[in-house]
């Protein structure tokens, strides 16, 4: 009875997954020229990896996913809403951040070569938002600096975790390179087919920064045995 419940429970996960994969994937097809329907394919991924964290029994998890979902959705309105989507992605980036300090490794215990490769990320996330903010004017030059530093903080501490540190690593990595591409895309020079390329790294970033479910029911058993 057990062992149906667990694979009826595989099963749900891996449907939920494959459907966020599919519409993930529409929109990345039409996402040169979007429409509703697309756009709407677009959050209701996001919106299926939310319910999949929300299987995780992580609040953190999941109210970080949810507000990456509604700033999917307000990125894509006409009109001025880079600043709105920017702070709701703000506030899903300092929720991670809440999140990986619980787990991460202290200073001390680091090796000198990952606290090199971490400098050497905040000497070029520095550099990178000067060049965007010298590009920029009113509110949005001022909130550029903001967002990005919640978002090197959340990678940085991505890069020092204790569990799942190799995948929480690369996820973090691969949605720090999609809104590069999305900043540069937007106030240095166009990109061609910058959604194409942004769009499956923030997608599949996401999907790696989340675990599987059996690796958490895994580590609940060990956690609390009968």
């Amino acid at each position: 009875m057990r062992a149906w419940i667990s694979n009826h429970k595989i099963s749900r996960d891996s449907a939920i997954l494959s459907i966020s994969y599919g519409l993930a994937a529409i929109y990345w097809y039409r996402s040169s020229n979007a429409t509703v329907l697309d756009v709407l394919a677009k959050v209701s991924s996001t919106a299926l990896l939310t319910y999949y964290a929300a299987r995780t029994d992580s609040k953190q998890m999941t109210a970080g996913m949810l507000f990456h979902c509604f700033g999917d959705g307000l990125i894509e309105l006409p009109g001025k809403s880079l600043i709105p989507a920017m702070l709701t992605f703000l506030v899903g980036h300092s929720i991670n951040i809440a999140r990986f300090q619980k787990n991460r490794f202290s200073l001390s215990e680091l090796n000198l070569p990952r606290v090199l490769a971490m400098a050497a990320f905040t000497i070029y996330g520095a550099a990178f938002t000067h060049l965007l903010t010298t590009k920029t004017s009113g509110v949005i030059q001022y909130a550029i600096p903001i967002y990005s530093l919640a978002i090197s903080t959340m990678f940085l501490l991505a890069c020092i975790q204790k569990e799942r540190s190799l995948r929480v690593f690369l996820g973090a990595l691969l949605y720090v390179a999609s809104d590069n591409i999305i900043g540069a895309n937007l106030f240095v020079k166009k990109i061609p087919a910058a959604n194409y390329l942004s769009w499956p790294l923030y997608f599949l970033g996401q999907r790696m920064m989340l675990p599987d479910l059996h690796d958490v029911e895994t580590v609940h058993k060990k956690s609390h045995p009968r």
